[in-house]
């Protein structure tokens, strides 16, 4: 470090040499044109201590401080840190958080350039501290304050931070038939969500067009144009479990238990009912035969299936009634009618029915009783003005069955439901005695007063 005895002693030093150059300089000069004497050497001395001791103050006090303040200001400093570290986490008992110490103390001096600036200035400069931005942290609860681990530099105390971390799952997409509902919509499937979105559910990987949909068994079927696929994982992934069926369309799936047997899912397709035994599916045969089967019904309280055939050699149909077993028996509830292709049929209650509801692609509705005087087709007094129509979904309602048509949705009488749109109504889904969704290309539309109002499905609402 400079101090003020160097300083004279760096004068002392230019003042000598300093000296003895000029002397000897004007010496030479000052004698090459005279002869000097004793007095003109004594004045040439004078001056030249006069002389190299102003040079050497100004060097030593004004000069050299000023290059060397210039040069601080335009170099970079050399900056030492000390950081100073608190204990590592240690997890606490229940394992969900951390006690955690982050306490990092940065001391910055530059040392060569505060030596400098002390020298010059005769001030010492202050310390710089530079204390780093903490990061922001999840939700933190801050416990009573207790010591660190020793510090290397001051002693002193910091608090511990208690770092409680939530763990937030990442979002999981909806899963669109995690409600167990579903309604199908011109050859398309539609399922509702846990989050009340109904959301179309693609069944990869030929997206067929879809004609019925059934819940069974923690499993979800749908019968389509090129045989019955099934999920375990509310839609995400199908898998074709048409081995057995014949080619072509499944256009309704049931379950029934009969004779304390499990429930058994059934198929209408167009070649007869079959049945799914394992993972395999086997014709129900019978007299029922091979016909086209437009519809099926089950009847838990009878332990009988419902089954609507169409002969097409003839262009009749007819309705039977089944009985499972190891040789299925079937029993025609109608004879062979003409025009009398049944496109919708429903039980008139889910427990204790009396009656069956069906509906032709003639647009005609009809009732056909299951017991007692009361047995027999007949024809409802079905009128509705929007003539010609075709029947595609029935639902049973304590005030008589609900008909969906090509043309919109009909009470029993044949009025058409105004506040529903005048579209073609693919299917009619039954949650209680008094809520129906109803499925259309406007969209899904519910009554939760037995039919008598309806509304458009509002997301999150449904």
């Amino acid at each position: 470090m400079s101090t003020m005895s160097e300083q004279l002693l760096d004068l002392l030093v230019i003042t000598f040499v300093g000296g003895v150059l000029l002397n000897i300089a004007l010496q030479i000069l000052i004698g090459v044109a005279i002869q000097p004497g004793i007095r003109i050497q004594l004045f040439i001395a004078a001056i030249t201590v006069l002389v190299v001791v102003m040079i050497g103050a100004l060097w030593v006090f004004r000069i050299e401080p000023d290059r060397k303040i210039q040069a601080l200001t335009t170099q970079t400093p050399t900056v030492a840190l000390r950081v100073t570290r608190g204990p590592t986490s240690t997890p606490s008992p229940d394992g969900r958080s951390a006690s955690v110490t982050p306490s990092v103390a940065v001391t910055a001096s530059a040392t060569a350039d505060r030596a400098l600036l002390t020298s010059v200035t005769g001030m010492t400069p202050p310390v710089i501290a530079v204390t780093p931005t903490p990061a922001p942290a999840p939700a933190l609860t801050r416990p009573a304050q207790t010591s660190s681990a020793p510090m290397t530099a001051m002693p002193t105390t910091t608090p511990t931070t208690t770092l409680t971390a939530t763990a937030t799952p990442s979002p999981q997409p909806e899963q669109p038939l995690a409600a167990g509902k579903a309604v199908v919509v011109e050859g398309f499937l539609y399922g509702l969500s846990r989050e009340k979105n109904w959301m179309p559910v693609a069944i990869s990987p030929s997206n067929p067009f879809v004609k019925a949909s059934l819940f069974h068994g923690g499993l979800a079927y749908a019968g389509t144009t090129k045989g019955v696929f099934v999920t375990n994982d509310n839609g995400r992934s199908w898998m074709n479990t048409s081995e057995g069926l014949p080619s072509g369309a499944v256009n309704a799936l049931v379950t029934l238990a009969a004779g304390g047997s499990p429930q058994v899912v059934y198929a209408a397709t167009e070649l007869g009912v079959y049945r799914l035994v394992g993972s395999r599916w086997e014709a129900a045969g019978g007299m029922i035969g091979d016909n086209w089967i437009g519809t099926l019904a089950a009847d838990a309280t009878r332990g009988k299936l419902y089954a609507s055939a169409y002969d097409y050699i003839t262009g009749k149909g007819r309705v039977y009634a089944g009985t499972p077993g190891a040789t299925f028996a079937w029993t025609a509830l109608t004879d062979w009618q003409d025009d009398f292709l049944v496109t919708a049929m429903t039980l008139d209650a889910p427990e204790g029915s009396t009656r069956l509801y069906l509906g032709t692609l003639s647009g005609n509705l009809y009732t056909l009783g299951l017991s007692g005087a009361a047995s027999g087709l007949e024809p409802m007094a079905f009128k509705p003005a929007d003539r010609p129509l075709k029947i595609t979904a029935l639902m049973a309602m304590p005030s008589g069955p609900l008909v969906g048509t090509n043309k919109g949705l009909y009470n029993r009488s044949g009025n058409r439901i105004s506040s529903v749109p005048a579209v073609e109504i693919s299917s009619l889904l039954r949650v209680d005695s008094q809520t129906v969704y109803a499925g259309t290309p406007k969209g899904v539309y519910t009554t939760t007063d037995g039919g008598i109002n309806w509304k458009l499905w509002v997301v999150g609402q449904g």
